[in-house]
Parts: structure tokens; sequence; C-alpha cells
């Protein structure tokens, strides 16, 4: 195995410092908003629910919950929620059926909120990089 000449090693250590200073002074945030792609009905939903829950200790009686909840007019007449699976924080990945208008969506998400049994409930949405975030001040 050969070593790497002298002024190799040099531009990799400088490639190496400009990309470490690029990324420590650009403002960036993770963020689920939609954009123009995105643009569409949406279906998955996360859905925390509380560990002391059945629903939350036992990922067997989550769509047992979700019907029980459909029951309740969650998202308009005819919407199913069907659960698809666990993340690795312990909420859950749950589709609605057929594809909810935006509006819809946000009263499904309201009335997920409001149930005891649930934490949180949000879109399941690509996540990305955001441009042009101010930084919080300190």
């Amino acid at each position: 195995m050969t070593a790497m000449p002298r002024q190799g090693r040099s531009r990799l250590r400088w490639l190496a410092a400009l990309l470490l200073a690029t990324m420590a002074t650009t403002g960036c945030a993770m963020t689920n908003q939609p954009t123009a792609r995105d643009a569409g009905p949406a279906q998955r939903v996360i859905v925390k629910f509380r560990d002391d829950s059945p629903a939350g200790r036992d990922p067997a009686a989550v769509q047992a919950r979700l019907d029980a909840m459909a029951t309740a007019d969650l998202g308009g007449p005819g919407v199913t929620l069907r659960w698809l699976h666990r993340t690795g924080v312990g909420a859950d990945v749950v589709v609605a059926t057929p594809p909810l208008a935006p509006a819809q969506m946000q009263s499904l998400l309201a009335r997920l909120s409001a149930a005891a049994d649930v934490e949180y409930a949000e879109p399941d949405g690509r996540m990305r990089i955001a441009p042009d975030v101010t930084p919080p001040a300190r």
C-alpha cells in the first residue's frame, strides 16, 4: 500500500476544513412543510399513543383502537385508518383511505390529538433541509 503524497493530504485537510466551516455557518433546519412538489392529498399520519395505554404498550392493539376511533367519523364519511408499522421512537404510522384533502387532514389530526390516549398526531411528510431559516436568538 502506498502512502498519499504530502500535497494530496494537504488538499484533503483543506477540503475537510472548508466543508466543516460551510456547515457551521449555514443556517438550516429540518422541516416537513409541504412544497409544490408534495401538493396533493395526504394519506399518512404519525400517531404516538401514550405509553400507559394498551395501544402504546402493544402494536397489536393499535388497529383495534384505530377502528374504534374511526367510528367517531374522524376524517369524514367513508374514511378508514389502517396501521402500517411502529417506528423506532414508539410512534405508529397510519394510512387514511381515501386520501384526504388538506382540511380533512387538519380535522383528522385535531381529533386524533384530542383523544385521551394520544400523545401527538402529525402528518407523515418528507423531511428536508429548509434554507433561509433564521437561527434562534441567544
